[in-house]
């Protein structure tokens, strides 16, 4: 991680040492930036790493070697509150330092998206450790929550994130055994959905009403009856299975000949019809 030489210089061991002692020889200031919360966290290891030297130099007992030695996350709050309580500014301030503070870990891993190798951030203010003044409820939120409010905010997000969702659905519906792993799952939950008699009674009452509301129109009543005559015909004309299947594409084939020419010269023609024996 790279800062600035301002906070390098700054914030260096002999001053968390003097905040960490008993006499502030320094002024400094009240809030904590991003790079004066990473060298404290590499202050804060150095220090931990002393005291269980210290510790297991003194006791001859290796299982009493580390008791009493304050943790990390112990080591940097200490810090944090001391540069909060004896820093200057702040009558003037906006924020206040959290009641729970986040753990080391938590904070590092902060400490790492700030300040980079690419983008330092460093003398911004460290926002991980305080709370706004102005918000008169705070709510500590899930990512979930988060994400879906910065969702919400930006509408350019939620656009990117759709196109970038349906591109990758596009891709990976190219492969076959995908394409069939989606129409297997989806029919075993139709299964799995319809052994429920309100489903079933749903989807025919649903069934029903499209079905009286397209036979409304006197030319699907015209196509359905067309069909059921040429269906009664060929079953009884025909011997075989065979037989019925030939017929059958047959009169299909010229109804949609007689339907094409319908729409194009405007006179009906009755094809399957005069073929069948049909009277329309």
């Amino acid at each position: 991680m790279a800062c600035c030489d301002i906070c390098t210089r700054t914030y260096n061991t002999e001053f968390f040492d003097s905040i960490n002692g008993d006499s502030l020889y320094i002024e400094f200031r009240q809030n904590i930036t991003f790079g004066c919360l990473s060298s404290l966290l590499a202050w804060a290891k150095n220090k931990h790493q002393l005291l269980k030297s210290s510790r297991s130099w003194q006791s001859s007992d290796v299982g009493e070697s580390n008791v009493g030695i304050p943790s990390l996350s112990n080591i940097v709050h200490t810090a944090i509150r001391k540069i909060d309580t004896f820093g200057s500014g702040a009558s003037s301030r906006e924020i206040q330092l959290k009641s729970t503070l986040p753990q080391f870990c938590h904070l590092n891993r902060a400490v790492k998206r700030a300040v980079t190798q690419y983008t330092s951030n460093c003398c911004l203010l460290a926002q991980c450790l305080y709370v706004n003044n102005s918000d008169t409820t705070v709510t500590r939120k899930t990512a979930t929550e988060r994400k879906r409010e910065s969702r919400q905010k930006s509408s350019t997000l939620r656009q990117q994130e759709q196109s970038a969702d349906t591109s990758q659905r596009k891709v990976r519906r190219q492969d076959t055994y995908v394409r069939q792993h989606e129409q297997s799952r989806n029919t075993s939950r139709r299964k799995v959905k319809r052994q429920d008699t309100d489903v079933r009674q749903h989807e025919q009452s649903a069934d029903t009403s499209q079905r009286k509301i397209r036979r409304e129109n006197p030319e699907v009543r015209q196509h359905e009856q067309f069909h059921d005559t040429v269906r009664k015909r060929l079953q009884r004309d025909c011997d075989s299975v065979s037989d019925l299947i030939c017929q059958f594409h047959t009169a299909i084939g010229y109804r949609k000949e007689s339907t094409r020419s319908r729409h194009t010269n405007g006179t009906p023609e009755d094809g399957a019809s005069g073929i069948l024996g049909i009277e329309m």
